[in-house]
């Protein structure tokens, strides 16, 4: 079984594995009857971000900005009623490579 959890920074982090990732999007970008939850109005969830993780002491989401170049890598507070991305990394490459992990999360 390959590691799963790591730290970035000061984050401690799950990673989700390739089977993971549908599931993970629901409360996010899709609710559980596969309906949109995504918008362009400030606070929205943008359709082009992808959960691919989670911080395992308060259960935010982590998750990657598809529209942009290198995959930015981004937190954000959820139960607020909005959601306002906080860059972790500014690549996806780098993301892994902070942790230690790029060999292992494959």
């Amino acid at each position: 079984m390959k590691k799963r959890e790591f730290k970035f920074e000061s984050v401690e982090v799950y990673i989700f594995s390739p089977d993971e990732i549908d599931n993970a999007q629901i409360g996010y970008s899709i609710d559980l009857k596969g309906n949109s939850l995504t918008g362009e109005n400030k606070g929205d969830w943008k359709g082009a971000w992808l959960v691919i993780g989670h911080d395992l002491e308060v259960g935010d989401p982590i998750f990657v900005d598809l529209s942009s170049p290198n995959y930015p890598v981004f937190t954000a507070k959820h139960g607020l009623g909005y959601w306002e991305a906080v860059l972790l990394s500014e690549s996806l490459s780098l993301f892994f490579t902070g942790s230690g992990l790029t060999n292992d999360i494959t």
